[in-house]
């Protein structure tokens, strides 16, 4: 990492290469308030029932994945402080999944992801704030005409479908508001540990955290007979929305996007954010059947497009200007 807190410097192939990677992993992200919400309303499982269950299967992936990439077992000390930042990781973790999963129970798949747009103006600033990150300034630009977008997006649903939030759906808003926070400081943990943790040491903390606090209040809240016995009937639709769930979205989009945090920066990669907007909308319409309708709302998208492809060729072009070498002189003595 530089002194300012910005990434290391990478080549303009491998940087773009990086980006594709931050465009696909949030369009992947954008089916999970689709998956969760599906999982929720048509199978009644209970929020922290699923929880617990998705990252306990992503867990167990991670350390398959760990025992089987890893040439051969290494006894070292546990590196100073790990264990007491692996703490505040699991626990921001089990707090931002839980909210998460909560809020798409509430209100719709796509109105979920619109409230994550959110997200890139706050990452931004903490990652400024935090990390001293440099943000040029046309970052706020694409980040103003992204948000625009899926605002737009929003406007274009309700008019078409002639209706209006209900309490439950602002109950959802508020949720996934709150989740916000959590994610902002997950995304900040996952550079800031950086010299700490691998990346798949990094979810491993996320995962039992989240494992953890799901377990305790389903067995004491919810209670073991209601978080158990919806799981035993189940169609096949519903497993393979559960397994693309956990292991699609939360282990291989999760363990990439630790990488990409850090290989892009967090400002940077947060102006992929809108492109969840459009793996929402697109599964909305193919999984739950609430498709997005309107002249207004494909305006949306295509503006949430737009300004992130936009984004991208800007970033990259300044990237090559800073990182190209001077011309050579042809001044003479």
């Amino acid at each position: 990492m530089a002194k300012d807190g910005s990434p290391p410097e990478l080549p303009p192939a491998e940087r773009l290469v990086w980006m594709l990677g931050a465009a696909a992993v949030n369009i992947i992200w954008g089916l999970h308030p689709v998956f969760t919400r599906w999982l929720q309303l048509h199978t009644r499982i209970p929020t922290m029932s699923l929880v617990f269950v998705v990252l306990l299967v992503s867990f167990c992936l991670n350390m398959a994945a760990s025992t089987l990439s890893a040439p051969a077992p290494v006894a070292s000390e546990p590196k100073e402080g790990q264990w007491r930042v692996g703490a505040g990781v699991a626990l921001v973790y089990a707090a931002r999944s839980s909210t998460n999963f909560l809020s798409a129970s509430y209100t719709q798949a796509y109105t979920v992801a619109m409230i994550q747009m959110l997200g890139i103006f706050v990452m931004a600033g903490g990652s400024w704030a935090v990390l001293g990150e440099k943000v040029p300034a046309k970052m706020w630009l694409a980040l103003s005409v992204s948000l625009a977008g899926s605002m737009m997006v929003l406007f274009g649903r309700e008019a078409s479908n002639d209706g209006a939030f209900t309490q439950r759906d602002l109950l959802g808003v508020a949720i996934q508001c709150t989740s916000l926070l959590f994610s902002t400081g997950a995304r900040l943990q996952m550079r800031t540990s950086e010299g700490l943790f691998s990346p798949m040491q990094f979810m491993r903390f996320q995962y039992l955290g989240g494992c953890c606090v799901a377990l305790m209040w389903s067995w004491f809240v919810v209670g073991p007979e209601a978080s158990i016995s919806p799981w035993f009937n189940l169609r096949i639709e519903d497993w393979a929305i559960f397994f693309s769930l956990a292991c699609l979205v939360h282990f291989v989009a999760g363990t990439s996007q630790v990488e990409l945090n850090r290989k892009l920066g967090v400002a940077t990669y947060a102006t992929f954010q809108p492109l969840r907007l459009v793996g929402s909308a697109a599964g909305s319409a193919i999984i739950l059947g609430e498709p997005v309708t309107g002249m207004l709302t494909w305006a949306g998208l295509g503006t949430v497009g737009i300004a992130v492809s936009a984004y991208a060729v800007y970033k990259q072009q300044l990237k090559s200007k800073v990182t190209s070498p001077p011309p050579p002189s042809t001044s003479k003595i």
